[in-house]
């Protein structure tokens, strides 16, 4: 099978090709959407707690490394020691 000739399957192959940046492209998105979600289950399972029910505004989320790929969530330097 030699040379086939479809133009359909040139824009595949060439789709594949771009494959690698769109993935990482799109993973930096679900990481930090993902940040989000983490960061929203703490803030409702703290709301609830007797000795933990100011933490929730404290809770927040950063980047850690320059891809984007790693998040930190909890309580950060920046909001201040909430748990004395």
């Amino acid at each position: 099978m030699a040379g086939v000739d479809n133009p359909d399957l040139a824009r595949w192959a060439a789709d594949l090709r771009m494959a690698p940046r769109r993935a990482e492209r799109d993973s930096r998105r679900v990481m930090k959407r993902s940040a989000v979600e983490v960061k929203k289950s703490m803030q409702k399972i703290f709301s609830g707690h007797r000795y933990a029910g100011h933490v929730p505004g404290s809770l927040e989320f950063e980047k850690v490394g320059a891809d984007g790929l790693a998040y930190d969530v909890g309580e950060l330097d920046s909001a201040g020691p909430q748990w004395g």
